[in-house]
């Protein structure tokens, strides 16, 4: 009993720490919400507040992302409410993110005390409070599947490694991940088998488990039973998957293991900023993870911790599948969102250095192999800590630069409706954010750096500029898109504004098609 007494005297202890750090760390991300940063909002997210908008108006109720038929459209139905009683806004669509921040810090803290101990869950807690540029944007940026699809993966986690069978629960979650996004499967599959492994499947069991992934995933499945082919959710996300297969093909082992290992991984895990974070200082870390994992899933494998083996499979499939894509060759830095899913299998990471740094030096071995062993571990989470807070304050520090480019927008925008302009082309990663800002006064089309049809994410923008007589072309400075629209249309008058050129044909002009 006093044994008892203890472990639950310990739980509230560290519990307690636990819910200081993890209130910090929300606080930090609302203040983050507040000041507009680390990220200004870009066109995928302004895709998603259109969404949004249009859920509030009952203008449509969209079931996937505009344009990319395999991302849930979740964040912008929690979005819409708030859009209906405050108006639209960056805040107000990002701000469901916190709550599901929130829960992904309170999971964690249950899965990690009850697969290792409560001091190691709530020093967990406290990494997971800090957070460099990339891993916020994950968190805080509504652009499509990253805040539900971590703490989701978490809870499918938690579920198979407790004691009850909640199949029901399960299997609304799997669907509903399913339906979010693909990025979550290696979770999905290793927590199902984990479910199999500690919970004996009844017929009863089966029922509640098919029944709720079916009604989980049913948007996927009214959306893949009606769509035409190569519209369905599992060949869009093959497509995106193999995008860029061909410039990547002559990169070999090597480009992928460098993208995928020594940038991918230390981005992905907040040890370094996304675009300051050189292989050569921070690859060691990216080297390192998929080696503990390795360590963490023998010790787990030895002692039959099947839960514990679980994360440490996710986590090595979810590795494995990002540094075999096009992606970790061509874009490794902007693409190490592919492994967001990889903090919940953190804990299995750490665990190995955690315990050999406060027990090899009371092995029974040797005491000073020990000790090295055990200040060698400790200088390594050191390490981690270290450059965690460091990628933190440098998320932190870009408030000016993303206010910078929020005024630059607002600039624009007052520009536009001066000149009385609402329908404009321009490029993909300044058209929505137009929108959006604007409540759609301002409609546009895309069109790419040869000034053909680029890509156009909401239904019925390009055919209502196809039928405006005479829209307006609007390029960033520098921008190639400028460059090829100068060089194909000169004489066209031409206004600079905040970094933007505003050009108005005095004359019908059609966009020039590629040959």
């Amino acid at each position: 009993m006093a044994g008892q007494g203890s472990k639950v005297t310990v739980m509230r202890m560290a519990g307690r720490i636990a819910l200081l750090l993890g209130g910090a760390g929300v606080a930090y991300r609302a203040i983050l919400l507040l000041l507009g940063t680390p990220w200004s909002s870009n066109s995928d997210e302004a895709t998603m507040g259109l969404m949004a908008l249009h859920i509030s108006q009952g203008k449509a109720f969209p079931v996937y992302f505009y344009g990319q038929h395999y991302m849930g459209a979740i964040e912008a139905y929690l979005a819409a409410p708030l859009f209906w009683l405050a108006g639209p806004s960056t805040l107000a669509l990002r701000l469901p993110n916190l709550l599901f921040y929130a829960a992904f810090l309170f999971l964690m803290w249950r899965l990690v005390a009850q697969l290792y101990t409560p001091w190691f869950a709530t020093a967990m807690t406290g990494l997971f409070a800090l957070c460099s540029d990339r891993i916020a944007y994950n968190q805080l940026v509504s652009g499509g599947g990253y805040p539900e699809l971590v703490p989701v993966a978490a809870a499918l986690m938690l579920i198979a490694a407790g004691r009850k069978p909640w199949y029901l629960l399960f299997g609304l979650l799997a669907g509903f991940l399913l339906w979010d996004d693909w990025l979550g499967l290696p979770y999905v599959a290793a927590a199902g088998v984990l479910m199999l492994v500690r919970h004996r499947l009844t017929i009863r069991r089966a029922a509640e488990l098919a029944g709720g992934v079916v009604l989980g995933a049913l948007p996927l499945i009214v959306h893949d039973l009606t769509a035409r082919a190569g519209d369905r959710s599992w060949e869009v996300f093959g497509q995106l998957s193999n995008a860029g297969a061909g410039q990547a093909a002559g990169a070999g082992l090597g480009g992928h293991l460098e993208g995928g290992l020594l940038i991918g991984v230390p981005v992905a895990t907040g040890v370094c900023p996304q675009y300051s974070c050189p292989p050569e200082t921070y690859g060691w870390w990216g080297v390192l993870v998929p080696v503990l994992l390795l360590v963490s899933g023998c010790v787990a494998w030895r002692n039959k911790q099947w839960a514990q083996l679980a994360l440490v499979i996710a986590g090595l499939v979810t590795i494995a599948w990002f540094v075999k894509s096009p992606s970790a060759v061509n874009t490794p830095r902007e693409s190490a969102r592919y492994l967001a899913c990889l903090l919940v299998s953190m804990p299995a990471v750490l665990w190995p250095l955690w315990t050999g740094a406060f027990r090899s030096a009371a092995s029974p071995g040797s005491r000073t192999r020990g000790g090295v062993n055990g200040l060698l571990r400790l200088a390594v989470l050191g390490a981690v800590a270290l450059l965690s807070v460091a990628a933190t304050y440098g998320a932190a520090r870009k408030t000016a630069e993303t206010r910078e480019s929020d005024r630059a927008l607002g600039r624009l925008v007052t520009a536009l409706g001066e000149r009385g302009i609402t329908r404009i082309y321009t490029e993909y990663w300044t058209c929505n954010r137009l929108a959006f800002a604007t409540r759609e006064r301002i409609i546009c089309a895309t069109v790419a750096p040869d000034m053909g049809p680029a890509y156009d994410r909401v239904p019925g923008y390009r055919k209502t500029l196809e039928e405006t007589r005479r829209p307006a072309y609007v390029f960033p400075e520098n921008s190639r898109e400028g460059e090829i629209f100068r060089s194909r249309a000169a004489g066209v008058p031409c206004t600079a504004v905040a970094g933007y050129l505003i050009y108005e044909p005095s004359a019908p002009l059609s966009v020039p098609r590629p040959a």
